[in-house]
């Protein structure tokens, strides 16, 4: 194969994985169509370069979490077979899980073996769709409209950008404060030069503005999460410096949040653990879990058999019991226990707060069986976790 399609190869995949990444939050045709760019890409890749070893050493490196994800699709095939509520939808969740988040990962594992994408590439391209949407929030806050999708909010509402709702954005502004503040704590292991830490400052101010200002509570701990692990885990790094930068950010936040009346109101909510009605959702779905414990009712089933017209679960702990019943709920925790054992041999307490991070907001917002936004995120995440070499700056 000469050079000139090699490179062909190489602009393609880095094309379609930029605007993959880039439209995740938006979920636009894009999206789609870019996703079936990125698989024509792969197999037309394999075929051409008879690559079938190299995606086989893949499979055999990462045994464990494809072991974990192939009786996560048992549990899932087992529950949907048996149960009496399943729909297309149920089957189009699994078919989903496999052609489209499992798939992610093994592609950029793949193309980072062959050496094709990098971890840098991944995380710019990341950083900017974040960025897009930062942007596009101030822009809602200032004149009340997203000049992308043209959504109307306000900061009296809260923002949403150019997602579908403030708790969606909310999330990936969590996504991105949370990496510009483990990127700029760790700005010498990752190498970070002076431009590099000022833009990421400058950044990491717009996706907290965005992000106080969604009002979504989950998505505020999912960051409070995220500080707290990261603090603890490297309190001995943590210099007079840093505990002046986060006392001046922490005063700015106070202020504001004493300003706005309807952020204030927010934060008492979250005190008082007001539930936003999730708690009779959660009763009701303990009290059908009881019902069929074993093997559950299948993907996306709570509307068909809740007691209330809800489609959304809010707990990924009660939804994974729920749906693929006590079967599947250890399928799960088995492939988070490989993922979480992974982040603690190559001791990386970043991506360890991540972890805990996701881990919590799933608890109250973004399935983790349905949400496009949410499992394409963690696909991602599993691929900086398990692509070799697990520093940011190797490529």
């Amino acid at each position: 194969m000469n050079i000139n399609t090699n490179r062909s190869f190489s602009f393609l995949i880095k094309f379609f994985l930029f605007m993959w990444i880039a439209f995740i939050p938006m979920k636009t045709s894009v999206y789609q169509i870019s996703f079936i760019g990125i698989l024509g890409v792969f197999f037309t890749y394999l075929f051409l370069h008879k690559k079938i070893l190299i995606l086989k050493s893949i499979f055999i490196e990462h045994k464990n979490i494809v072991f974990s994800f192939g009786i996560i699709l048992i549990s899932m095939t087992i529950s949907n077979s048996l149960s009496t509520v399943t729909t297309i939808d149920s089957w189009s969740a699994e078919f989903h899980y496999v052609f489209r988040y499992f798939f992610i990962f093994v592609i950029l594992i793949f193309f980072h073996k062959e050496s094709i994408i990098s971890k840098k590439f991944v995380l710019f391209t990341v950083l900017f769709s974040l960025s897009f949407q930062g942007i596009d929030g101030i822009s809602q806050a200032l004149f009340e409209y997203d000049f992308i999708k043209h959504n109307v909010s306000s900061i009296n509402d809260g923002l949403s950008g150019a997602t579908f709702n403030r708790n969606t954005f909310g999330f990936f502004m969590s996504i991105g404060v949370s990496v510009c503040t483990g990127l700029l704590f760790y700005n010498q292991r990752y190498k970070l030069t002076y431009i590099n830490i000022y833009i990421l400052s400058i950044l990491l101010f717009i996706f907290l503005f965005n992000l106080l200002f969604s009002y979504s509570r989950a998505s505020w701990l999912f960051y409070g999460v995220f500080f707290l692990i990261l603090c603890f885990a490297e309190y001995k790094k943590i210099s007079k410096k840093h505990f002046l930068i986060f006392l001046v950010i922490a005063i700015l936040i106070a202020l504001v949040f004493f300003y706005y009346d309807n952020l204030f109101f927010r934060l008492g909510q979250l005190f008082k653990m007001e539930d936003s009605g999730r708690i009779p959702i959660w009763k009701d779905v303990i009290d059908l879990i009881k019902q069929n414990y074993i093997f559950g009712y299948g993907l996306m089933s709570y509307a068909s058999i809740a007691s209330q017209p809800i489609l959304s679960v809010h707990n990924s702990i009660l939804e994974i019991l729920l749906f693929v019943g006590l079967f599947g709920f250890i399928s799960f925790a088995l492939l988070l226990y490989f993922i979480l054992r992974e982040i603690i041999q190559i001791r990386n307490h970043f991506y360890l707060a991540l972890f805990f991070a996701f881990l919590v907001i799933t608890q109250f917002d973004n399935s983790i069986i349905k949400s496009i936004t949410t499992l394409s995120s963690l696909s991602i995440f599993a691929f900086f976790i398990f692509a070799k070499n697990n520093t940011i700056e190797s490529t």
